[in-house]
């Protein structure tokens, strides 16, 4: 598992608690904060599970006052909607195999270093990371963005736009981690806007670059 990667999956996470940016940032407290994105994530399964069962009771109340004739599009749309909580939920809970590795990767000084390093760029630059990103949306605002979408949009730009990595490895790696804990279209979605920003910042000649000489 690369070090860098797992920095920036540390970065995705370390922005989904709200107080992170308010907090002087270090290694001792991005290690509290992991902790407690980690309780959001078994919090997040909680809550998909918890829906599914409701929503395949609900078909079940359907089912056995014998109105699944009248209301067949209704059962079929919430046993739809459980079996996709729960594939999500099987998604999540599969990703937490890797987090023993991960979490002692973490650990290590480089991985802190560098993850701190992408937090305390962001939040000296945090808007005009979200102009760039807004100017390159169609159809959505940053508002109304996932939060995982939007976190992993934050980390692509703080490395393209002011860290100056290579455009190429900076999606590829955002494209993974939006694979990881975002929607099922969120890669795509994430690799969409990112290369908007790559051609409204002039520099999509980068993306045919060779990289693989460079640290990813």
């Amino acid at each position: 598992m690369n070090a860098r990667h797992v920095a920036r999956e540390l970065f995705v996470l370390a922005l989904s608690q709200r107080r992170i940016l308010e907090k002087d940032l270090n290694k001792a407290n991005l290690k509290d904060f992991l902790e407690q994105s980690i309780r959001t994530i078994t919090n997040e399964i909680s809550s998909l599970i918890e829906e599914s069962k409701s929503y395949l009771l609900n078909a079940d109340n359907f089912l056995y006052e014998a109105k699944l004739l009248d209301n067949k599009e209704k059962v079929f749309s919430l046993l739809e909607k459980s079996y996709n909580n729960l594939a999500k939920s099987l998604e999540m809970i599969n990703y937490f195999y890797d987090w023993p590795l991960q979490f002692s990767i973490s650990l290590r000084d480089d991985v802190q270093d560098f993850c701190v390093r992408l937090l305390r760029v962001f939040k000296k630059n945090k808007k005009e990371i979200e102009s760039i990103i807004d100017n390159s949306l169609s159809d959505w605002s940053l508002e109304t963005l996932y939060s995982i979408d939007r976190n992993i949009l934050f980390l692509a730009v703080t490395e393209i736009a002011f860290l100056k990595n290579n455009p190429k490895i900076a999606i590829d790696e955002a494209v993974e981690i939006a694979k990881k804990y975002g929607s099922n279209e969120s890669s795509s979605f994430v690799n969409g806007v990112l290369r908007r920003v790559i051609k409204k910042l002039g520099i999509d000649e980068e993306l045919e670059k060779d990289t693989s000489n460079e640290l990813v």
